[in-house]
């Protein structure tokens, strides 16, 4: 009766085995094959392990990358914002100040030109008629809106225009005050201040504003 105890089988095959040849050669082919079949299964699982850790590692740092471009991307998107107002802010304030001061220039050439005949400085204001009346109105109206911008001066201008700002209202104040003895000596005085200070914040607009042209 044939024993069918496992350590009884293989003693018999190895008895069997001894007895032919080629069943031990054969038994050794296919053991070797079995073997590096399993040995190159085994090393291609752990590539294909490998190769999948590097990607996940791949996609991990492709997606930190990613999220640090977008945070980067914001951040340059917000100053850009931030710094486009801030150009426009300046832009409008350059605008409001050389428009009022303009004004006050023009109104003050305009009445300036009732003094270009010798001796007209003695006529009274009254006998130049409405028109000069009216320059007179609007030299006042541009010098007070010239004032208002006065306070947010620094945020815009540099020390050197704030500075010929605030001379402008300062000479402005005693020359209405004390130095003027006539409508005449105040136009002429008037005019040259506002058109110094016109020149001076224009020059600094076109530099600010990179505008070209002379600056």
């Amino acid at each position: 009766m044939t024993s069918s105890d496992p350590q009884t089988l293989f003693l018999e095959l190895l008895h069997q085995q001894s007895q032919i040849p080629w069943l031990v050669a054969i038994i050794s082919i296919v053991g070797a094959a079995i073997g590096s079949y399993a040995s190159g299964y085994l090393r291609k699982r752990g590539e294909d392990k490998a190769i999948q850790e590097n990607f996940n590692a791949i996609r991990a740092q492709l997606s930190a990358t990613t999220r640090d471009t977008e945070e980067i991307k914001q951040h340059l998107s917000g100053r850009t914002w931030r710094s486009q107002q801030h150009w426009a802010a300046r832009e409008r304030y350059y605008t409001n100040l050389l428009t009022q001061l303009h004004h006050f220039n023009v109104a003050l050439e305009g009445l300036f030109d009732y003094y270009l005949e010798p001796g007209s400085e003695h006529t009274p204001d009254s006998d130049h008629g409405d028109g000069f009346k009216r320059l007179l109105i609007a030299a006042s109206t541009a010098y007070a809106e010239t004032q208002k911008l006065v306070g947010p001066a620094a945020l815009f201008l540099s020390a050197q225009a704030t500075k010929k700002l605030e001379t402008l209202f300062t000479e402005h104040w005693d020359l209405v005050t004390f130095s003027a003895s006539c409508t005449y000596e105040y136009i002429e005085g008037a005019r040259k201040l506002a058109e110094d200070t016109y020149k001076q914040i224009l020059s600094e607009a076109k530099t600010d504003l990179d505008i070209p042209g002379d600056a």
